[in-house]
């Protein structure tokens, strides 16, 4: 029976990341840091089912299925600081260019009559040419990559006033074309009240007391791959007593697919008492999304 029936699956997954870092020499509070990232997954599945098994017919054809796929994803980030204090002042600036490429390919095929149980499902091409069948709905290939630069400055005055300003620029290949880059920015503020001279006979069981506001722009890109290409579909027609294979634009192109993108408002008080023993966060938001994918 071992060579008359299988189904044996197997998966390899590698995921790796290194990084590395450098103060530049000269320039006090500056460094550089570069991140790497390797991920790899390969799954494989065959089955085979031989003559008359598990049918009532003794003489049912073997059939066997072969099914592979495998993923790489690469990742690498570049980023230079810089920090310093100067008396109560804290100033932190950052600079980022990362970039990002997955890679995906899936291969299906199918096959009936297999000449022999020893083949199993190893050796697909045994069988009868028009035995063997390649469904284009199993067989994929796609290639997706991202681009992004970022800035942003980060400052505290005797950690009571605090202020962020950053800038970002983001580029994917799953949009159309004119529509792959989006600019948008974020900028909050916090007030550490707790810290304030007037709140010094609070101290005994005040903790933590801090107002902050925040506006920012958030994005997504979350479309399938080649989305904006259109489709074709498959459809078999018989013409002049022959059989044939026909296409038809199954889903039409998207010139316009660009990024999704809400603008939001956010804010918050944070506070702590008793020594820490109870403490909460008050909350209001609100965002309006803009080109919503769907």
């Amino acid at each position: 029976m071992d060579d008359k029936w299988a189904d044996k699956q197997r998966g390899i997954g590698s995921y790796n990341s290194m990084f590395g870092e450098l103060k530049i020499p000269g320039v006090e509070g500056l460094s550089y840091r570069v991140t790497l990232g390797l991920n790899l997954r390969s799954t494989q599945r065959g089955t085979y089912t031989g003559m008359g098994v598990f049918s009532d017919t003794p003489t049912a054809a073997s059939s066997a299925s072969l099914d592979k796929s495998l993923t790489t994803n690469w990742t690498v980030e570049n980023l230079i600081t810089y920090e310093r204090f100067f008396d109560k002042h804290h100033l932190t600036a950052n600079a980022l260019y990362a970039a990002e490429q997955t890679h995906y390919d899936r291969s299906y095929v199918t096959a009936t009559d297999i000449p022999s149980d020893h083949f199993q499902f190893w050796n697909l091409g045994q069988a009868p040419a028009d035995k063997i069948t390649v469904n284009p709905n199993n067989q994929h290939y796609e290639v997706t990559g991202l681009k992004s630069y970022m800035a942003r400055a980060m400052y505290d005055y005797d950690s009571r006033y605090m202020f962020l300003a950053s800038y970002r620029r983001d580029g994917s290949s799953r949009l159309a074309p004119g529509h792959k880059w989006i600019d948008y920015a974020a900028f909050s503020g916090g007030w550490n009240i707790a810290r304030e001279s007037f709140m010094e006979n609070t101290g005994q069981w005040l903790d933590e007391l801090k107002l902050r506001v925040g506006w920012g722009i958030t994005s997504n890109q979350a479309v399938r791959p080649y989305a904006t290409q259109g489709r074709l579909g498959i459809r078999p027609y018989n013409f002049g007593g022959q059989f044939s294979t026909g296409y038809y634009v199954s889903e039409t192109p998207n010139k316009d697919l660009g990024w999704e993108f809400s603008r939001t408002w956010n804010v918050g008080v944070d506070f702590s008492v008793l020594n820490n023993r109870l403490s909460g966060t008050l909350e209001w938001y609100t965002g309006i999304t803009n080109d919503v994918i769907q």
